[in-house]
């Protein structure tokens, strides 16, 4: 086992799974097999298939993937990340949706808070 094996499996460990658990991660395919785990339900690997939309949102973790996350946090603030972090992955339609979102959101507090 080679020492990012080791860490990921101590981090495992740590989260209470099993060896065999741990085993049954390590088989899976990255950013499209969920290990799921329930004490009463038990635990079982399966496959998501995840869109291109859903992979940008959900599986980025390298360490380019979080300095440009800093990055869009520092320029845009948190309400502007998910825009900006969407139109960096190639999502201009999206984006623009998301936008929309905010301006009407912004747009209701203002209502609410006025009554009007």
């Amino acid at each position: 086992m080679d020492d990012d094996h080791a860490q990921e499996a101590a981090i495992y460990q740590r989260m209470g799974l099993t060896a065999t658990a741990i085993r049954t991660i390590a088989t899976a395919r990255p950013q499209r097999d969920v290990y799921y785990a329930c004490t009463e339900l038990g635990q079982r690997l399966f496959h998501m298939p995840l869109g291109e939309l859903a992979l940008a949102c959900l599986a980025r973790n390298s360490a380019k993937d979080h300095a440009l996350m800093d990055t869009l946090l520092t320029r845009d603030g948190r309400e502007g990340f998910a825009a900006a972090w969407l139109r960096t992955n190639g999502f201009e339609k999206e984006a623009d949706d998301v936008e929309q979102w905010h301006q009407r959101r912004s747009g209701l507090a203002y209502v609410e808070e006025w009554g009007v």
